[in-house]
């Protein structure tokens, strides 16, 4: 089992975690058809799901691609309820990206059912909003803390502070996504100052976090940023793929 955390764009980084997802559901799908679950949640979910489904098939063509869509309203207020039945046999869970808290609402009733088959060995890849959403407590949006701007207006993902709430607790920490591409490295830095979090991992696009049972992995093109507190202000680090 692997929880794959993807900073989102494209590129080589992504396409090596999709082939990961896909290569564990084959091994824990035994001999049957390896079932990934797509789940895309949005005014208009149907296009994120294929455009995720097209490029697991060509890396898989095995693969049984099956998305599991939820409408939502531009302000991310669920229109469907996302049914556990649609995703719970899946070998694997992919939680596409787009509007976080659109995503957070739609998934969070299903939380305590996501952990429980993630810890069974289903492998678990989030991208962008679903990295988000896969922490302990999740950013949704924001751009300002106590009306001072931190990051781009168009970031904010139509909230004005920036909101933390509960995720769906797959790690124990906090995940920002899109870190250097959309300028919210400083974003996690504010947050942490401002005491909204303790640590948090900023992924670049084209970048993975790979949690697994050994060392954490990081795959892609970009970094990974380690933001934590410390007495006086906040440490920042950063990590690249090895090689």
């Amino acid at each position: 089992m692997s929880i794959f955390l993807v900073g989102g764009g494209d590129g080589p980084g992504v396409e090596l975690a999709l082939s990961q997802l896909a290569s564990d559901a084959r091994l824990r799908a035994g001999g049957e058809t390896p079932v990934i679950a797509i789940i895309a949640v949005g005014e208009a979910p149907r296009p994120v799901a294929d455009w995720f489904a097209d490029r697991l098939r060509s890396l898989d063509p095995g693969v049984l691609a099956t998305p599991v869509l939820a409408r939502s309203t531009e302000a991310g207020e669920p229109l469907d309820e996302i049914d556990l039945a649609s995703f719970s046999t899946a070998h694997a869970i992919l939680v596409a990206g787009g509007h976080t808290p659109a995503y957070l609402a739609a998934l969070a009733p299903l939380a305590t059912d996501v952990r429980r088959l993630v810890s069974e060995g289903v492998s678990y890849l989030g991208y962008s909003a679903g990295a988000a959403i896969a922490a302990d407590e999740a950013i949704i949006g924001g751009w300002r803390i106590g009306g001072v701007p931190v990051a781009p207006e168009e970031s904010g993902e139509g909230l004005d502070e920036v909101t933390l709430e509960a995720g769906l607790g797959l790690v124990d920490l906090t995940i920002e996504a899109h870190a250097a591409q959309w300028g919210l490295v400083a974003l996690c830095a504010a947050s942490i100052e401002a005491g909204l979090a303790e640590r948090i991992l900023a992924i670049d696009e084209d970048t993975v976090l790979k949690v697994g049972e050994g060392a954490l992995e990081i795959l892609g093109s970009g970094s990974v940023w380690q933001l934590t507190a410390a007495e006086g202000g906040v440490t920042v680090s950063s990590s690249r793929a090895s090689g």
